[in-house]
């Protein structure tokens, strides 16, 4: 079998993939094409580093991650020529990520329905309203679908030319946003510790290094840079200066408070003509700023863990709901299929209930879990929860935004969950049951066995992704019920089925 054809798929219907590929890059060129290119404030910043020489230090160390003003570049930084690279390269990346859904499925009739769902959720309008606005959006979403399908495509089976290009989409995708660099370190960290506990084979744990490796240089150009002033400026105007109990945790650190500082509270730090980092008032706070400002945030939120981890769900509606109708281009519209990007709690919770249940279902009829499936839906829900916390933590201007990229990490993972959870369920006749007053009995017994039985990587991991719903879950019930009852009752049910797997 070809690389280029699709695992298990009939001859006779291997152009079927195609067929819907093609319609669906029609159908995106159709409605995107009309819609004029938009630039926004932030835009300039992506586009004057565009413009910069490769060898100009400020191109890698701008007020940017270079990730993005580096693709820019290859199109001239030409906002016209910035909508076509975006709008195709999120047609392909999507196609690409569908094709390797498809190549994962246990049959063809689920890999072409996998396949379509991929497409269709590509479809959403929180997805498609970036392709022609020139931000790093568009192109950080593209990249996250490569990650995801050169990591399908590397589990499929082991290569070094894989492994190479894995490494370099992941890199560039760590370096289109500041939070993805914390993310590619947690996927390394976390498949290191897997080659260290002799559960991932060795060989993986040159990816392990090279994410790593990744994060360690990206991180040094972010601190040359500087960019961590800007975002921790508008926490500390909006988060810390209105609360005197926060403001007295910085004094401990010998923060200088004046006047001057304190009346920036509620502010940005681009207000008063940036007076955070010009008004001559406040060159004592500048200096500690640049000294210690980064160092002693970071204990600020170590001193308080559970605030620190709470805080991200306690604001899940503006993290996974925000309201981006100032991003919509004119003229683009959303369309029927949208309702596969669920847009309400209620929709996402669901979808975490269906997932649930597609693997709790399949797990007591004795049937193998999809490995591969298994593993990259469990990694994208999984990061979800950091991904909303360094969005949250990271900054105070425009977290909605900033989020999109978790929300649409968690709503294809829970996606991803049920289409791989179908297919282990198997659809034949009930297995024998004893007959008799201890019939129930027997059946929770077996049911039991059944679940011990199961072999151990597997296991784990659906241990991980009961937590993962049950986080889910309580946020959703958090929203809906304001921390009542539905909260605790899907957080304590969840929770006691993650362990019963574990």
């Amino acid at each position: 079998m070809s690389a280029s054809e699709p695992a298990g798929l009939p001859p006779k219907v291997r152009w079927l993939p195609w067929g819907l590929w093609l319609g669906y890059a029609w159908l995106r060129l159709s409605l995107e094409l009309p819609v004029p290119v938009t630039l926004y404030p932030d835009s300039g910043d992506y586009l004057r580093i565009a413009q910069r020489a490769w060898g100009d230090p400020l191109f890698w160390i701008g007020v940017r991650p270079a990730g993005v003003p580096l693709l820019y570049r290859l199109v001239g930084a030409a906002p016209e020529a910035i909508g076509w690279l975006q709008l195709l390269a999120s047609i392909a990346a999507w196609g690409v990520l569908a094709w390797a859904v498809l190549r994962a499925a246990r049959t063809p009739l689920a890999g072409l329905l996998s396949f379509g769902v991929v497409l269709a959720f590509s479809l959403g309008l929180d997805i498609l309203r970036w392709d022609r606005i020139v931000l790093s959006e568009s192109l950080s979403l593209s990249l996250l679908a490569l990650v995801l399908a050169a990591w399908l495509w590397l589990m499929e089976g082991w290569s070094w030319g894989k492994a190479a290009a894995l490494l370099t989409v992941s890199a560039l995708w760590m370096l289109a946003r500041e939070t993805n660099t914390y993310l590619g370190a947690l996927l390394g960290v976390g498949l290191g510790a897997g080659v260290l506990l002799r559960r991932v084979r060795a060989r993986w744990g040159w990816v392990a290094a090279g994410l790593l490796v990744c994060f360690a240089g990206f991180q040094g150009l972010s601190n040359r840079g500087e960019r961590w002033v800007f975002p921790f400026f508008n926490v500390l105007a909006q988060r810390i200066l209105p609360d005197a109990h926060k403001v007295a945790f910085f004094q401990q650190f010998e923060m200088p408070v004046s006047p001057a500082l304190l009346e920036m509270a509620g502010k940005w730090a681009h207000s008063d003509d940036f007076a955070l980092y010009n008004a001559e008032s406040l060159r004592g706070f500048q200096s500690w700023a640049a000294a210690r400002g980064k160092s002693t945030y970071l204990e600020y939120l170590l001193a308080d863990p559970l605030r620190t981890a709470w805080e991200p769900l306690q604001n899940a509606d503006v993290l996974l709901f925000p309201t981006l109708r100032g991003y919509t281009p004119q003229g683009l519209r959303g369309l029927p299929v949208d309702g596969l990007y669920p847009q309400s709690p209620w929709a996402v919770g669901g979808l975490a209930v269906l997932g649930a249940l597609c693997w709790g279902a399949a797990w007591a009829r004795w049937r193998r879990l999809n490995g591969r499936g298994l593993w990259a839906a469990l990694a994208l829900l999984l990061l979800s929860y950091p991904h909303l916390a360094l969005v949250w933590h990271g900054d105070a201007m425009e977290v909605g935004r900033h989020a999109l990229a978790a929300g649409v990490q968690l709503r294809l993972g829970l996606w991803l969950a049920l289409l791989f959870g179908l297919q282990a369920y198997r659809w034949g006749p009930e297995p024998p049951q004893p007959a008799g007053p201890d019939q129930l009995e027997a059946a929770v017994a077996g049911v039991w066995a059944g679940l011990r039985r199961a072999e151990t990587r597997p296991r784990l991991a659906a241990w991980g992704l009961g937590l993962v719903w049950a986080q889910g879950l309580a946020a959703w019930g958090l929203h809906a019920a304001q921390g009542g009852l539905v909260s605790r009752l899907g957080l304590v049910v969840t929770v006691g089925w993650a362990l019963l797997l574990g």
